[in-house]
């Protein structure tokens, strides 16, 4: 079932953003943890939360496979926040080919942009979200992104939110196999990608590309993006002030190299 509110008019910053968020969709299939998320290494400790979810209405921040499918799996009735629709394309073919599910005629596909006026409040058992602090920018409009979902939530509902936290990577990236996590090294990398509290995607790739990692240079969006970073105390606070009660389900930090953390916020 698809809804289509009237389209809003995107900022030029907006516009690249999702620009760049198509082109990496394009290759997502090939990506790894933990640029996506895993059940074993993460969600397998939300799973008690995911019992309890048939019959229940849940939306997803995005059309991330993964979230998807495991709220499928649980009975839930789904929507999905995505405006574009070359990313919905490709993630749902992802869903359906690597993770063997498809989704049902029920789920909605909202083409709304996520900080767009309006929302239905108090609806949703359970709102998922992987990095959305890749689209807010600023911390002002994190905050207000924040509280809008609590607005959203039903009652005791809960928001699972998958971030990075800005948290150093003090190792050589370099050795690191894996080309997704190798990326996040770098990113985290002081004076690599991020200054201040801005990840610029566009010193990313100049960085990689002056070192010659052309596997991980190709990880970057065209056209680059900018991302917010908090670090975990900044993130904790800012939920506290939303009116969240947030449970750390997993904390960055757990494995070798860096790592995303797992957050339960509860309304």
């Amino acid at each position: 079932m698809i809804h289509s509110p009237p389209a809003k008019l995107l900022t030029p910053a907006q516009d690249a953003n999702t620009r760049g968020w198509e082109s990496v969709a394009l290759k997502w299939g090939n990506v790894q943890w933990p640029r996506r998320p895993k059940w074993v290494r993460e969600f397998a400790r939300a799973k008690p939360l995911f019992s309890k979810m048939d019959g229940e209405e849940a939306l997803v921040l995005g059309a991330t496979p993964e979230f998807r499918a495991w709220l499928h799996k649980s009975g839930a009735r789904v929507s999905v926040y995505e405006k574009s629709d070359v990313s919905f394309s490709a993630m749902t073919d992802i869903m359906a080919k690597q993770l063997k599910v498809k989704p049902p005629e029920s789920e909605i596909v909202i083409k709304k942009d996520w900080e767009s006026d309006g929302c239905e409040k108090g609806r949703y058992r359970m709102i998922m979200g992987d990095i959305v602090s890749g689209y807010m920018e600023t911390a002002e409009r994190y905050m207000s992104f924040l509280l809008k979902v609590h607005s959203m939530l039903a009652e005791n509902g809960v928001f699972l939110l998958r971030e990075f936290p800005l948290l150093p990577f003090t190792g050589d990236p370099s050795k690191i196999k894996n080309v997704d996590h190798r990326r996040w090294a770098y990113i985290l990398k002081p004076g690599f990608a991020v200054e201040g509290k801005t990840f610029f995607e566009a010193k990313l790739a100049h960085n990689l590309a002056k070192i010659g990692d052309l596997q991980a240079f190709a990880t970057c969006a065209n056209p680059p993006r900018t991302r917010l970073m908090l670090t975990f105390g900044e993130y904790e606070k800012m939920f506290y002030e939303a009116g969240f009660d947030s449970q750390v389900l997993s904390a960055p930090g757990s494995v070798p190299g860096p790592s995303p953390a797992l957050w339960a916020l509860w309304k």
